[in-house]
């Protein structure tokens, strides 16, 4: 339970400096390679062995590989989804991409949830209607689109549970060294699309607030997969991403003056009953 309480710190303080970083005048890829760039450079640095990037097993590259590529596709998807169908639903059909993991560990690794762990899991979902504030109308989405990003992101996180399974236990770090360095390239590559495109460079001060960024994207998600080692993968992913929202909410409202509505306000109650019932 340690790993998952501070994966969740960690991936509260990742979303807490997109919040601070967000107005960008550079490439918008920019503070995304940055933070990739300080993935690989911390994978690379807390590898026992350096010769491991060559002669590891076969299975830890490609689907490291593969994983990293799902990293940059569910960003994606949340870039295109959120100029089609707007910001809010595009949030909230990324946090259920998490539906993606919990059907992988039910169906395919054999967890059994309880009576009360499902009912937990349905109030956490009905829970992310209502803490997105109401200011777009939901008429007019792109269904597809708004599926194409759930399964996206959702498969991106359903990476560390698969890797548990078939991978290596010594190889997290070289798993996670591959998984950044393939969302790395990708986001270089298309760092230099945007520049064709817009004319726009990275900068350096987003640069440097993307390797700040990296550090705790690094340990969130290095400590969700130490957490999916010694607890079931339908209760480690649904903790993390409401422990994240309850975090963020908790020190955005007096950091940032954001006020919450009465709905909003319910939602993070469901939320928490949803924890108890998760965790009996």
């Amino acid at each position: 339970m340690i790993f998952l309480i501070f994966a969740i710190i960690s991936s509260a303080a990742m979303s807490l400096a997109l919040k601070f970083f967000r107005d960008q005048r550079g490439n918008r890829f920019g503070i995304l390679f940055g933070n990739y760039v300080m993935c690989v450079v911390i994978a690379f640095l807390t590898l026992p062995e350096k010769s491991l990037v060559f002669t590891g097993e076969k299975f830890t590259f490609l689907f490291g590989i593969l994983t990293g590529a799902f990293f940059m596709l569910g960003l994606y998807m949340m870039q295109t989804c959120a100029a089609v169908n707007g910001a809010i639903l595009t949030a909230t059909f990324s946090k259920l991409g998490l539906l993606v993991p919990l059907m992988i560990s039910i169906v395919f690794f054999r967890e059994r949830p309880g009576m009360l762990q499902y009912i937990g899991i349905l109030l956490v979902i009905g829970s992310f209607f209502l803490i997105q504030p109401q200011t777009e109308r939901g008429s007019g989405a792109k269904p597809l689109i708004l599926l194409l990003t759930l399964l996206a992101v959702g498969c991106s996180d359903s990476g560390a549970r698969i890797f548990e399974h078939y991978g290596s236990r010594s190889d997290d770090r070289l798993y996670y060294f591959f998984v950044f360095a393939a969302a790395c390239l990708i986001c270089l590559c298309l760092a230099h699309i945007e520049k064709k495109r817009t004319g726009k460079k990275m900068l350096l001060p987003e640069l440097a607030a993307g390797l700040i960024l990296g550090v705790a994207n690094y340990y969130s998600s290095y400590l969700l997969l130490a957490a999916l080692t010694v607890l079931p993968g339908y209760l480690v992913y649904t903790v993390f991403s409401v422990g994240t929202i309850i975090l963020v909410t908790l020190i955005s409202v007096p950091a940032f003056r954001e006020k919450l509505s009465a709905r909003q306000t319910a939602g993070l109650a469901v939320i928490l009953t949803a924890l108890v019932l998760l965790n009996i």
